[in-house]
């Protein structure tokens, strides 16, 4: 599959943010399972959210920035 860099890379950095997610989702499925429902809550809104942004904005910004 010849896809243009900019393209592919976007792809890869989509599916492995999807991928944190998925994981990040599923231990704080975990969580509520156990009745720790603060904790279960602090890790979606911390890691879910602030970790995947930092990750995306440092994936893209090589484009802005080079």
């Amino acid at each position: 599959m010849d896809l243009p860099e900019p393209l592919h890379d976007f792809l890869l950095v989509f599916l492995g943010s999807g991928l944190i997610l998925g994981i990040l989702v599923c231990i704080s499925l975990f969580y509520i399972l156990s009745n720790s429902h603060f904790v279960a809550a602090s890790q979606l809104l911390i890691y879910v959210g602030a970790i995947n942004v930092l990750i995306i904005f440092a994936e893209l910004s090589t484009y802005w920035f080079p």
